[in-house]
């Protein structure tokens, strides 16, 4: 079953005492320049809108029936129920039911907001930091890019679990940026 066998010798010759043979060479890029900034941008515009009541138009749809995928209409029929399902409990939703405290009853979606005489809500636009307000809102979120190049910061409050009319601020910087 088992028998002594001798094998051939395999020379393996050290080269730790070789010297090896190497050339300084420059990178291809040019060296990356880093920049501090508190930020890049200073101007600040409020934007205000009004919604309006709703107005329900029924169409009729015309599809030529030769052009549909069968895939597709297999596909549309299968979750025809689940989208009208989910579409259902959005009507009922009372995600916005804070605010139609302020801003009228609630509309005839079940919405807030589709009264004609809603109040405008408010959208501040800030582009930069550095105002006093904004310095003491913590961090609510905080994203970057697939790249690590561009950081995002939502700044807001934590302090209630509701819908609110506080102010709120999206922070962008870009970090790759050499210029300020």
């Amino acid at each position: 079953m088992f028998s002594d066998e001798s094998q051939a010798v395999i020379d393996c010759p050290s080269a730790w005492r070789v010297e090896v043979k190497t050339k300084d060479r420059e990178t291809e890029t040019p060296a990356i320049t880093r920049y501090q900034r508190g930020l890049q941008t200073t101007r600040r515009k409020e934007v205000e809108c009004q919604t309006d009541s709703f107005m329900y138009v029924q169409e009729e749809l015309s599809v030529d029936s030769s052009e549909l995928d069968p895939e597709v209409i297999k596909a549309l029929r299968r979750l025809e129920p689940l989208m009208c399902r989910e579409l259902e409990r959005a009507s009922r939703s009372t995600a916005f039911s804070a605010l139609s405290g302020r801003y009228g009853a609630r509309g005839p979606g079940g919405g807030a907001g589709t009264n004609s005489d809603t109040a405008p809500l408010r959208l501040s636009v800030v582009a930069g930091a550095g105002s006093p307000e904004l310095d003491s809102m913590p961090v609510a979120a905080l994203s970057w890019s697939a790249t690590g190049a561009f950081v995002a910061a939502a700044l807001g409050r934590s302090d209630h679990q509701d819908w609110c009319l506080h102010r709120g601020a999206v922070c962008v910087w870009n970090a790759s940026s050499a210029r300020g």
